[in-house]
């Protein structure tokens, strides 16, 4: 090759190399960002599932709590008014209500079980155990889950509470103005020692039971946090001592009967034998 050739290569080469680094020098693609990752919804506390039981016709409330996702545990007394025809389509149910976020009113669809006929007021100590209701109503949404419902009898209760549960009683009860309220400093105790003696059946508390608490449910929550309804709120007993306290209807009383086949969906109240 002759020298002016050779040149006139190494000159071109020099430029093809600078016009490489040049490429590789120049501003990359830009690469877009990440979306931001979305938290988890924070998780809705177990005591979502209690709400107040309303009735329509005439502004009556009580507390129910979701057992199942279409079933809801109150008090057979809250369904009467001195009325033989009472109407379940008078009747809604709002879980969580008075905290976020609220759920939109739930329809009572039919009767699943119900202890007895049991009417406002003075309860007799023999209709006391049959002071309990299920209800069927449109099915929750999913957010929403049912608390768990647990058979436990004196004994097994008081190791429960020994082995580190603790004890939940609330409702909507005045004056709570719709909000749930939890009764503190209060627990399961021995009727007698309280001046009473309950029927088979029935649990006492020393929790400050109010109107409208009626049907609200008795939970044993364990050490993870997982509630276990032990009893339904029936009312206030007042001993001879004039001491009153609260009383509720143990979970054997009702427990056959949440996995039953749908009984009634009328309007009307039945006493049922157990179901299975």
């Amino acid at each position: 090759m002759k020298p002016g050739a050779r040149h006139w290569l190494r000159i071109a080469a020099g430029w093809l190399a600078l016009l490489l680094l040049a490429a590789c020098a120049g501003p990359r693609p830009s690469v877009p960002p990440a979306a931001p990752v979305q938290p988890a919804p924070a998780a809705l506390p177990w005591t979502a599932a209690i709400g107040a039981l309303q009735n329509l016709a005439n502004n009556q409330t009580c507390t129910a709590t979701l057992v199942e996702q279409n079933l809801i545990l109150t008090a057979a007394h809250c369904l009467a008014d001195g009325r033989a025809d009472l109407a379940l389509r008078e009747f809604v149910f709002l879980p969580n209500e008075g905290a976020a976020p609220n759920f939109p009113p739930l329809p009572i669809r039919g009767v699943q079980a119900v202890g007895a006929t049991v009417q406002q007021g003075f309860i007799k100590p023999s209709e006391a155990t049959g002071d309990w209701a299920l209800l069927r109503i449109e099915p929750a949404p999913p957010a929403l889950h049912p608390v768990a419902v647990n058979a436990l009898n004196w004994t097994q209760i008081q190791q429960r509470l020994a082995a580190g549960d603790h004890f939940f009683s609330g409702g909507y009860g005045t004056p709570g103005m719709l909000a749930l309220t939890q009764h503190r400093d209060c627990r399961p105790v021995d009727a007698a020692a309280l001046g009473a003696f309950l029927d088979d059946g029935l649990i006492a508390t020393d929790c400050t039971v109010r109107l409208r608490d009626s049907g609200g449910p008795m939970v044993l929550v364990d050490i993870v946090g997982r509630p276990h309804l032990i009893a339904v709120i029936s009312g206030i007993a007042r001993p001879n001592s004039d001491r009153p306290f609260g009383v509720g209807v143990q979970s054997a009383s009702f427990l056959p009967y949440l996995k039953g086949v749908p009984v009634s969906a009328g309007d009307s109240l039945v006493v049922l034998s157990p179901a299975g």
